[in-house]
Parts: structure tokens; C-alpha cells; sequence
């Protein structure tokens, strides 16, 4: 085979760091380093571990119907990986772990690979840890000639770049990972959350903030941060925030507070407290948040249903629709006309309810069902 040049060769490294954050770019990378080994099949492959079970990350050439087979049978059955991998780093031809008679007597071969016109294999083992086995796979068809030690040199020339390219995009899978994971949690509180950067301006808003703002009752967000239902409002609004993002002191130094907005439905006011962060310095960074803001709707219903009453007290379903009567805010007498009951009947549903939670008084039967809901949506 004829020696890729220096060019060629930093296009594939280029292309590879660029997967690392943009995965589309990963087909371009295979496909550069299908160009300059001559192959027809370039795969990333995962296995999780302990179970063994197989993905194909990121392919070219790969049949889909041989991605989708693999992933749900063969991967248990590749034979080059059931021979063990040499250590991370290292090329190898499929006839240095596996000889070539015993590959082609095998289920793998003549169920799997001979259909799709897959002979001929080189690759090398990205990372192997408790959690995680992924290899690079590179294939040619049959009447090809098997790799041998010129397309070892080759490929040897990107293992390096490439394993650092997956050990990134193990990484920032981890991360997004994460903040997916603390978005969800977010969501579920019944709490408005608003993530403000430097200047004010909001980088993450919660489900319920959202449901707020949207609302357009004396509180919203638009490119510019925060705004209450009028321009002193707004600027009183902004006064806390400005303090709070403030990024000439340090955050330490920085302050926030509450402010009570008005809502032109005539509810009672949005209480929103808007409070600095302690972000930890991320060098390059500059779009992160530095403060936080917190919108509490004395209206909204509070969330805690009746079925984990019913678990946590032992409550009839009567007693529990009771409860969460109260806990929204209603009186004996309205939590009554609300559930078409007589004030008799509520009244001994009521003190039924206080002794299974243990309360005695109507605002400490509030305050354990706020605990119990905790501000989450179920």
C-alpha cells in the first residue's frame, strides 16, 4: 500500500479531535482512515462491562441489518474478542489473535461476517476499564488482501490521537449525562428555577419557571434576564440580579435578595429570591451561571398525591383528598364545599387525619405535607 501523506494523515487526527465534541464528525474521521488503510468498513465499537454487551458507536461501510444483528446477538460471539485484546494501543491483524482456520469454522464467520462480505479485519483496543471495552475495527471484503505490517504502521500513526478523541467523548458523554440528569431533577420542583449568567441574562430555566414566566402574570423572561409585571418592578428586579452576577467581585463578595412581584391577575405576588454562586473557575468559560433565582407561586398547587398519603399514613382516599385540600391553601369550609362534602363529615375525616399524621393543629397538617411532597412533582 502506498504511504499516506503528512496531510492526509493530519486530516484524520484533525477530524478525530473534532468528533470528541461534534459526534457528526465522526463518519468523516472513519472515512479518512478507511482511505489511507484501503478498507471498506471502519468501525468504533463499545462493550459494556461485566455483560459484555456490544454497541456500534460510530460506523462507515457497516450494513445497517450487520449493526443491528451484532448488537443483538453476535456481540456476545466475536470471536477476536472472546481470544482477549492485547493492551490498549497496540494494532493487531484478526490472524494474530485468532488463526485463520479457526475463524472461518466459526459461528461469528459464516453467520455474521462471510454474509456481509467482512474477511479480512485489523484494529486496536481504544480503552478497556471495569466499565467499558472500546476497539476500533477496520474490515476488507474477500477478495481483498489481508492487512498486514504497512497498514499496522499506518493505523499506528493514529491510535494515540484517536484514543485521546474517545477518552474525550467518554467525557463529555459523562457530563451531558449529568446535566441531563440535574435538568430532570429540576424539573420535578414545584419551585420556579432560573440559572442567570454574567449580565443577567437567564441560561437555564426550570419547568416550572417556565410554566411561569409563560403564564405572563408578573413575571417573565426574554433575551434581556428577568422582568416583573412593570418598569419599577423590573428595575427593582434587575437591582438584585445586577448585584448577584455582579463578576467585578469576587463570589464571595457578591449579594442577592427577595423581592415580591405583583401579578396583573390580582393573585397573591410571586416571592422571588435571587441569590449569587460560587461557580468553580473553568478557565475558558464565560457562559456559565453565576447566580440563581428562585419563583415561588403561593397559588400553585402543591403536589403531593393522594396514593403516598394513603402509603406514608395510612389515610383513606377520602382522608387523603381532604389533606391535599388543605394543603393548597384552602379552608375547612372550602376544602368541604370543594369535595361536596357536609362540614360534618370533613370535620371528622379531619380529625381523623390528625391523629394517623400525629398533628394537632391545621398548620402543622400543612406543614408535614409540604415535607412530605417535598416541592417535587411526582
Amino acid at each position: 500500500m502506498t504511504m499516506p501523506s503528512e496531510q492526509e494523515l493530519l486530516a484524520v487526527v484533525g477530524q478525530a479531535y473534532r468528533a470528541a465534541t461534534e459526534p457528526e464528525v465522526w463518519a468523516d474521521a472513519l472515512n479518512g482512515v478507511a482511505r489511507v488503510v484501503d478498507a471498506t468498513v471502519v468501525a468504533l465499537v463499545a462493550h459494556r462491562m461485566p455483560s459484555g454487551r456490544g454497541l456500534i458507536q460510530e460506523s462507515v461501510g457497516l450494513d445497517p441489518a450487520m449493526t443491528s444483528d451484532y448488537e443483538r446477538y453476535y456481540a456476545a460471539r466475536n470471536i477476536w474478542v472472546l481470544a482477549g485484546r492485547p493492551r490498549p494501543g497496540v494494532v493487531f491483524t484478526g490472524e494474530e489473535l485468532v488463526s485463520d482456520s479457526a475463524l472461518l469454522r466459526s459461528e461469528f464467520y459464516n453467520d455474521h461476517l462471510h454474509p456481509y462480505d467482512y474477511r479480512y479485519s485489523i484494529g486496536t483496543t481504544l480503552l478497556h476499564d471495569e466499565a467499558l471495552m472500546a476497539f476500533l475495527a477496520v474490515g476488507r471484503p474477500h477478495h481483498a488482501e489481508p492487512f498486514g505490517d504497512p497498514e499496522k504502521r499506518v493505523l499506528s500513526l493514529f491510535v494515540p490521537h484517536l484514543r485521546n478523541a474517545v477518552r474525550l467523548r467518554r467525557f463529555v458523554d459523562a457530563l451531558e449525562a449529568r446535566a441531563s440528569a440535574i435538568g430532570e431533577i429540576l424539573d420535578r420542583l414545584e419551585v420556579g428555577v432560573v440559572l442567570l449568567g454574567r449580565g443577567g441574562r437567564a441560561v437555564f430555566a426550570n419547568a416550572t419557571a417556565r410554566e411561569i414566566a409563560q403564564a405572563h402574570d408578573g413575571f417573565t423572561i426574554d433575551a434581556s434576564g428577568l422582568r416583573g409585571a412593570t418598569s419599577n418592578q423590573t428595575e427593582a428586579l434587575g437591582a438584585l440580579v445586577a448585584m448577584a452576577t455582579d463578576d467585578s467581585k469576587a463570589p464571595g463578595h457578591r449579594v442577592g435578595g427577595r423581592i415580591a412581584l405583583a401579578r396583573t391577575s390580582g393573585a397573591r405576588s410571586y416571592s422571588v429570591l435571587v441569590a449569587p454562586l460560587s461557580p468553580k473557575n473553568v478557565g475558558f468559560e464565560v457562559d456559565g451561571a453565576v447566580a440563581v433565582a428562585f419563583v415561588a407561586d403561593p397559588d400553585r398547587a402543591l403536589h403531593s398525591p393522594a396514593d403516598s398519603l394513603r402509603a406514608l399514613y395510612a389515610l383513606t382516599p377520602a382522608e387523603a383528598r381532604l389533606a391535599i385540600q388543605l394543603a393548597q391553601g384552602r379552608s375547612l369550609h372550602g376544602a368541604a364545599d370543594e369535595l361536596q362534602i357536609t362540614l360534618h363529615t370533613a370535620r371528622s375525616q379531619l380529625k381523623a387525619v390528625f391523629a394517623k399524621c400525629g398533628v394537632s393543629r391545621q398548620a402543622e397538617l400543612v406543614q408535614l405535607l409540604m415535607a412530605v411532597s417535598g416541592g417535587v412533582k411526582g
